[in-house]
């Protein structure tokens, strides 16, 4: 039920079942077990009952018959893709836990903490985000998979979208580093901040490659992505032992390099399937590196300009000032292929939802803002 609620794009639905379910469960079965001394069971009862909530929920949402199919034709495409999904996904885990495994193995418990840590504090937003995006991506590049003009525009305004956003949070978390680590880790994980810095890089390239993850799964081009799979396992095993000499950065630069490679082959492998052009990809990244550098420039200007000031103070500035200069630039003079991406952006948001109300005016104005040249 809930992968035909995705496939028909109803995502308002499952977002009310998936925090109904959570709050019922947790805030409910969950607090009232642990409040009657269930310890620990009671988190598991929550668990399970999140699970089963969600279940019923979604089947309410999405009926489906139930009865079992014996049909090995039915079966059988769905067997091929699944197993060369699992094999891709286990990979996926594989090399994104080589880092963490290599660490405490050739660098020790204390380097792995740091590392750990400095990976988390980009990582897990970047997850979030990437999680989020991909559980809408892939129905939409799946409904136009036959139409591969119509996908290859949509995967490279994804691009450009997605980077425009991503790439200036990666170069302003790299400028703002010591603040980041100051004021959520403590002052004795300073060592964190490099390490910081130089993982900021890798998941600004992995944040968008994951697009042309998706359009291969759409597509069924799985083959492909699973030797590129391999491949990417064993150039990070060579490149984490002949860079860890170099302690912790050595690693951070070894998925760093990783990353820039794997960009590289997706982009040949999306030349295959969607016939872009190495221009074509180029192009779509280059608003998020001109936001990126607006960033990266405003938040250093202000470091530089600001008298010294507690940790939380000057994080705050520089969150507020990334912010405004990102929106400045989107709607004040945004790149050429960013402005026709918003603009058809929020032309499908006003077809879907008229423009009444204050905020719908506003949208109505920024498009035909964007509408008019530059």
């Amino acid at each position: 039920a809930l992968s035909l609620l995705r496939r028909h794009m109803r995502f308002r639905t499952l977002a009310i079942i998936e925090v109904v379910s959570y709050v019922l469960s947790y805030g409910g079965l969950g607090i009232g077990l642990a409040s009657q001394g269930w310890g620990v069971w009671s988190l598991v009862a929550a668990t399970l009952g999140q699970s089963l909530l969600l279940t019923v929920l979604a089947y309410l949402a999405e009926r489906h018959a139930v009865r079992p199919l014996f049909d090995w034709a039915t079966y059988r495409p769905l067997v091929e893709y699944g197993g060369r999904m699992s094999a891709i996904s286990f990979l996926e885990f594989v090399t994104g836990s080589l880092d963490t495994l290599l660490i405490g193995r050739l660098l020790g418990a204390a380097a792995l903490g740091i590392y750990s840590r400095g990976w988390m504090l980009i990582g897990l937003p970047v997850y979030l985000l990437t999680t989020s995006i991909s559980k809408v991506v892939f129905p939409s590049f799946s409904q136009v998979q036959a139409d591969r003009p119509r996908l290859r525009s949509v995967y490279l305004s994804s691009i450009t979208l997605i980077a425009a956003l991503v790439i200036p949070i990666c170069a302003g978390a790299a400028v703002a580093a010591p603040d980041i680590v100051r004021v959520m880790l403590g002052p004795d994980w300073a060592a964190a901040v490099p390490v910081l810095r130089v993982v900021c890089a890798a998941f600004g390239l992995s944040m968008v490659t994951m697009f042309a993850g998706v359009v291969c799964d759409a597509t069924a081009t799985l083959t492909p992505k699973l030797w590129l799979n391999l491949g990417y396992t064993g150039l990070l095993v060579g490149l984490f032992y002949g860079l860890s000499r170099y302690g912790l950065l050595g690693v951070a630069a070894a998925v760093v390099t990783g990353e820039v490679i794997r960009t590289g082959l997706y982009l040949l492998l999306m030349r295959r399937v969607l016939a872009v052009t190495v221009a074509d990809v180029l192009g779509a990244y280059v608003p998020g590196l001109v936001a990126g550098g607006l960033v990266a420039g405003g938040l250093l200007g202000l470091r530089l300009l600001l008298p010294p000031l507690p940790a939380a103070v000057l994080l705050v500035a520089q969150m507020l000032t990334g912010a405004v200069l990102l929106l400045a630039l989107a709607v004040g003079a945004p790149p050429a292929r960013l402005r026709s991406v918003l603009h058809r952006l929020l032309g499908r948001v006003l077809e879907a939802t008229p423009a009444t109300g204050r905020f719908g005016q506003v949208l109505l104005a920024l498009q035909q803002r964007l509408a008019q040249p530059t």
